[in-house]
């Protein structure tokens, strides 16, 4: 082979990589499609999503790049009634600060031990807030990506763990820590990666997981009953094709 041939086929490997590189952090799917705007995300919605935690939440939702919808997470270190009641001081602030109006309000907050959980559900509702809490933490909706949970009971001190076992058997070296509670760019690739066995990307599998575990509680009386998140319903305004 001669060297301009050799040249136009390192140029041609080159460009094919690029374009593998730009869809792997695009991570865009016919399921979950980032690029596809509806006259609402033409016209840029903000989305502001006040969080009790200051690692996972966050760090989950600053990876979504998605055209139109320009998402603040806002993490307080707070929990139930006293986050609900700082959600008008940072509404206030992001508008004097950065001009922001926000579209949709939403809480996320886990159940765990709080006395008070389903009376700041309450109070934030009143308020005209969307909610996307757990019972009884975040990362039950991080598991429902690799597992068919039916919503059974299960203690946030296990979430760690089994995460870490279902996200290994995939992935060699991808990891959750429970310390620093980050959402690492490897995690976030595998949340949103398409099980070999379905076809389908794994968030879409959360989502319908989550709807289903939710509709049965609620339809049972029993909308809160561990192990059960709301999160889906902010993944369904922030991708409103998800299904």
């Amino acid at each position: 082979m001669g060297k301009a041939r050799r040249k136009d086929v390192k140029e041609a490997e080159a460009r094919l990589k690029r374009k593998e590189e730009q869809k792997k952090r695009k991570l865009i799917s016919r399921e979950v499609n980032l690029e596809r705007a509806s006259a609402k995300r033409e016209q840029n919605r903000q989305i502001l999503v006040v969080t009790e935690g200051t690692h996972t939440e966050t760090s989950y939702l600053e990876h979504f790049q998605i055209p139109g919808v320009t998402v603040t997470p806002v993490g307080l270190g707070m929990s139930t009634m006293k986050l609900v009641n700082e959600v008008e001081r940072i509404k206030q602030y992001q508008r004097t600060a950065f001009g922001k109006i926000f579209d949709e309000v939403w809480v996320a907050f886990d159940h765990d031990d709080f006395p008070d959980f389903m009376s700041a559900i309450d109070a934030a509702r009143a308020k005209g807030y969307k909610i996307a809490c757990s019972n009884q933490a975040f990362e039950y909706w991080l598991l429902l990506h690799f597992k068919d949970h039916q919503g059974q009971a299960m203690n946030r001190s296990v979430y760690c763990r089994e995460l870490n076992d279902l996200m290994g058997k995939i992935r060699t070296g991808v990891g959750y820590d429970g310390d620093s509670k980050i959402i690492t760019d490897d995690i976030f690739e595998l949340l949103l990666s398409i099980n070999p066995n379905t076809g389908r990307r794994r968030i879409t599998e959360a989502y319908n997981r989550a709807k289903a575990i939710a509709d049965y509680k609620t339809n049972n009386g029993t909308p809160w009953e561990e192990s059960v998140t709301y999160v889906y319903e902010l993944i369904k305004s922030l991708f409103p094709d998800i299904k």
